[in-house]
């Protein structure tokens, strides 16, 4: 088989192409199911508070959502609209947060990205803010809050926007 250099087969740019059409045809796809709304309103309920976790099997303070560690998982499918309601109930001492979804490039909302300072003021203590965007990607990855050393006391969670339809009703 003829080579472009040393690794590179000549065959490797029709393969190219090939994905280039593949991404563009799911792109399309992508576009006329938002579009037409064909995904369904997911609503979640975060209460943001401090509580005590043993992950290692010795008892901490930490900052956690809805009592649990992690975090409770975010489920849905590609095209759905994520409805997150987020209430900071932090005390001893009061401070903000927010959070930040990883796997998500927020082209349609940046606002909701869930940096503090930068797309998004943090949420204060005793106030709720509702995220609500389309999950336009699929695959698995994590949330966190992206305020203070967050994350590190917990508060954190998982992700997961199934490619299918099928498989969330």
């Amino acid at each position: 088989m003829a080579t472009l250099g040393v690794l590179i087969p000549l065959r490797t740019p029709i393969l190219i192409q090939a994905l280039l059409t593949l991404v563009g045809f799911c792109n399309k796809i992508l576009q006329l199911h938002l579009t037409n709304n064909i995904g369904v309103t997911r609503n979640y309920n975060f209460n943001i508070a401090r509580g005590f976790i043993a992950p290692d099997g010795v008892n901490r303070s930490a900052i956690i959502i809805n009592g649990a560690f992690p975090a409770p998982t975010i489920e849905a499918n590609w095209g759905d609209t994520l409805s997150i309601k987020v209430c900071n109930n932090i005390v001893g001492p009061e401070e903000g947060t927010s959070l930040h979804w990883h796997g998500f490039l927020q082209k349609a909302s940046p606002w909701y990205d869930g940096v503090p300072a930068i797309q998004q003021c943090p949420i204060a203590p005793g106030k709720c803010l509702t995220y609500s965007f389309v999950t336009d990607l699929y695959g698995s990855s994590w949330y966190h809050s992206h305020y203070s050393a967050q994350y590190n006391a917990g508060l954190l969670g998982g992700k997961s926007w199934h490619r299918c339809k099928t498989v969330l009703g």
